[in-house]
């Protein structure tokens, strides 16, 4: 299973919690994030 998620860039602390929120899960790898800048 694939989970794509795209985070706006007026919520700069968002990529890390969504890190803190995937760590807490078995399984769950964060593979890569990308910017437009």
């Amino acid at each position: 299973m694939t989970l794509r998620t795209l985070i706006a860039d007026d919520e700069p602390l968002a990529q890390r919690r969504l890190v803190i929120a995937l760590n807490k899960l078995d399984d769950i790898d964060l593979v890569g994030t990308a910017d437009d800048g």
